[in-house]
């Protein structure tokens, strides 16, 4: 609901800036902010949607999370990765710009 109480304020800053009517700019995302909170709670309420919530969470509860060295591990792994195929890149592009200058 809060993402749905955020769009509605951007619409009323965007009616606020097109038009001077203060009965547009108060209705149309009061009227959105009702509609798109019933549609919400009527989609979260059926049966499907919340026994495959509740599966969800069952789910994330057995998952066993990597502790917080695990994660600065491999976070670590990756951005020496990246950063030494960035070297080899920009090597290797160079190399072929001055190949091509020789040679064109």
């Amino acid at each position: 609901m809060v993402l749905v109480g955020l769009g509605c304020y951007r619409v009323n800053r965007l009616l606020i800036t097109v038009t001077n009517n203060l009965w547009l700019q108060a209705v149309v995302p009061a009227v959105m902010f009702v509609g798109l909170g019933a549609v919400i709670y009527w989609v979260l309420n059926k049966p499907v949607v919340a026994d495959f919530l509740i599966f969800a969470e069952t789910e994330l509860r057995r998952v066993s999370w990597p502790s917080r060295q695990e994660v600065f591990a491999a976070t670590a792994v990756v951005v020496v990765v990246v950063v030494i195929l960035a070297a080899l890149l920009g090597v290797s592009d160079l190399f072929l710009q001055v190949l091509f200058d020789k040679v064109l």
